[in-house]
């Protein structure tokens, strides 16, 4: 029989590389199922830091289509969570305008997984310190939780997204409720983060709690069942958690490349198509 076994050199390396990748993906991804993501966020009002560059043509004909719906830029703005999902740290920036006449914002956010697109969103603040978000993304959606409201369409056409935000809170006033005069920046960034439970901690730590059982139980079963068998001083146990690991990072970025794909599509095709 071939000899199964290797220098100690080599299983000692391949479990220092399991070990690290489980504690660099595993150790935010288990806070965050626990509830641990901490969300901060800031910006400035400085309206010609918001003007398009060229740098980068796709943000110039989003700047324009909120431009045309009367929204005049406000400034930048930054989302950042720690132990967000798979990641210590996750950055995001945001472009912020507002609307007099009509009382509300309006902000182009930008992530980092799927660079050159700009999500749209409309937001009004409430003066009881409540918000109604309706955002362009990926499946129509619809929560709602103690003063917070988020609706979701599948389409970038800003138009389309700010007649669904007006019907919603023309329907809110109707039952009384009053829009908060301060259209300051300050206004949007404190009823963002006053929110965040509902918004983005909430869902973020079922996701986290999912991906936890969906990587976590098969590679755990990887690595135990060749380590009771063979021993954990053996190459096989890192080695299938390595090889499990990989999988998976290789899934996520083919289902990441996939969705930047459909996403850039849509907003190209949409553009094109007049707005």
């Amino acid at each position: 029989m071939p000899d199964l076994d290797a220098p100690d050199t080599v299983v000692t390396a391949l479990w220092l590389v399991f070990g690290a990748w489980v504690v660099w993906w595993g150790v935010p991804l288990l806070i965050c199922a626990l509830g641990g993501t901490r969300y901060a966020n800031g910006g400035e009002e400085n309206p010609a830091a918001v003007e398009p560059d060229g740098t980068n043509p796709a943000y110039t004909p989003a700047f324009d289509a909120l431009r045309r719906l009367g929204y005049e830029p406000l400034g930048p703005g930054w989302m950042r969570l720690t132990f967000y999902l798979r990641f210590w740290v996750f950055r995001s920036k945001v472009r912020a305008f507002r609307k007099r006449s009509a009382g509300r914002f309006a902000f182009l956010h930008e992530g980092p997984f799927i660079p050159g697109w700009h999500q749209v969103n409309f937001a009004t603040c409430w003066a009881d310190g409540g918000l109604d978000l309706t955002s362009g993304g990926f499946a129509e959606t619809f929560s709602a939780d103690a003063g917070f409201a988020s609706e979701m369409l599948p389409t970038d056409d800003p138009t389309a997204i700010e007649t669904r935000h007006a019907g919603r809170v023309a329907a809110r006033e109707a039952t009384g409720r009053r829009r908060d005069p301060d259209l300051n920046l300050a206004t949007l960034l404190d009823a963002t983060e006053r929110h965040a439970a509902a918004s983005t901690l909430g869902p973020t730590r079922q996701i986290a709690a999912t991906e936890l059982k969906l990587i976590g139980f098969p590679t755990a079963l990887l690595v135990g069942l060749p380590a009771y068998l063979l021993g954990p001083w053996h190459w096989l146990p890192p080695a299938a958690g390595i090889f499990a690991l990989g999988v998976y990072a290789v899934l996520l970025k083919s289902k990441t490349a996939q969705i930047a794909a459909h996403v850039r599509a849509r907003a190209a095709g949409e553009q094109d198509a007049g707005w």
